[in-house]
């Protein structure tokens, strides 16, 4: 199957994508191999098992329902910030012209709205599951050593995800904010359990948990509850203020990051429209609510929930290395742990190119201080 120009344009379009010419020519050969092979129901073709990551992941996504019995294993790919791309294209899903009928909710019945998601009916992605796993879900508004929990993880019984070549779009992840938020469950937010599915069906199949650590994903750790009856949760905790200064001076932040917005369902719809705020309100607000989304989450969970401050792992602090290793039951020893944080991982100093001003650094703090007050907290 030969990939023309016109329709790799009409996909980057509709994907939102950054997919290079080549790699969805190769992608888009491997769903040809796949669509030949002799029995759908047995597994994809054994060419189609050796294909990079995020072909494969991509190309699993994309076939539905996914093949019974798969024993394949979507690799954890290198982590790469590039290259976060959404092929979960919701048409007709936009920003909204005007704030009529959306409201910006406040954030009390959080913990009551996660215990309804964590326990929704979930089955029909649950059917390719061969048992269930204590698979976990880390949580983090990012900047706080998800990349060195990954590193740690790898050398574990752990699969650990902090890259994908999926990214649900930002659209369903405000879908997914309105359902923490309300309580409605919104047909688009539902989508990322599509998304996540290669991710989870193949370490499960294989008898490996998997861990979850990309950032993006926080805010759906109750439909993961769902998929995974198993599932723990580990909030990555670091200083509010240091999270934004290494966003702000290394022009980290993502679009798609949630930020302040006004949602609502008009006429059987899911609209949205963000507040009119600067870069570093947004930024308070985010990492204030992760903090209050992580404190709800631990209400829910209760012990199949912890926080661990990052500071402290990469402190070597004992008692810190050993609630981790005693909540996910690490397969390496406390001396190795605390090795492994002797030095600093994905740092970026380099990208550190935009100055933190006593300005910016007393208006961050303000305006977190402010979230606090206007919410309720």
């Amino acid at each position: 199957m030969k990939l023309n120009k016109k329709l790799y344009d009409e996909w980057m379009e509709a994907s939102m994508g950054a997919f290079t010419l080549g790699q969805m020519g190769r992608m888009f050969d491997a769903l040809d191999a796949y669509t030949k092979a002799d029995n759908l129901m047995l597994g994809f073709p054994e060419e189609m098992r050796t294909l990079h990551c995020p072909y494969l992941s991509s190309l699993r996504h994309m076939v539905m329902p996914l093949p019974f019995g798969f024993d394949g294993l979507v690799e954890c790919s290198p982590v790469n910030e590039d290259h976060i791309v959404s092929l979960a294209w919701h048409p007709g899903v936009e920003e909204s012209d005007s704030y009529e009928g959306l409201f910006m909710h406040p954030w009390h019945n959080m913990e009551s709205n996660i215990r309804k998601l964590a326990y929704m009916d979930v089955s029909r992605y649950q059917a390719n599951l061969t048992q269930e796993l204590p698979h976990v879900q880390v949580l983090s508004p990012g900047r706080s050593g998800t990349v060195g929990l990954d590193e740690l993880l790898r050398k574990t019984h752990y699969v650990p995800y902090h890259s994908y070549i999926y990214c649900q779009p930002i659209d369903g992840t405000y879908a997914q904010l309105h359902s923490i938020l309300t309580g409605e469950v919104v047909d688009i937010a539902l989508g990322w359990l599509g998304l996540r599915a290669a991710e989870w069906i193949g370490p499960t199949n294989i008898g490996r948990p998997m861990a979850a650590v990309n950032h993006l994903d926080t805010i759906f750790a109750p439909m993961f509850a769902a998929v995974h009856p198993k599932a723990k949760f580990l909030y990555l905790k670091r200083d509010p203020y240091q999270i934004f200064k290494s966003f702000w001076t290394k022009n980290q932040v993502n679009p798609y990051q949630i930020q302040p917005v006004y949602t609502g369902l008009i006429g059987g719809g899911f609209h949205w429209k963000p507040q009119d705020v600067n870069e570093v309100y947004k930024m308070a607000w985010y990492i204030r609510f992760h903090e209050e989304f992580g404190r709800a989450m631990g209400q829910v969970f209760g012990d199949r929930y912890l926080e661990v401050s990052a500071e402290k792992l990469f402190d070597q602090d004992l008692e810190e290395c050993l609630k981790l290793q005693q909540f996910m039951d690490l397969d390496l020893t406390l001396d190795e742990i605390q090795i492994h944080y002797e030095k600093k991982i994905n740092e970026k100093a380099h990208k550190a190119t935009r100055p933190m001003t006593e300005e910016i650094k007393t208006e961050f703090n303000e305006a977190y201080i402010a979230i606090g007050e206007d919410y309720d907290l």
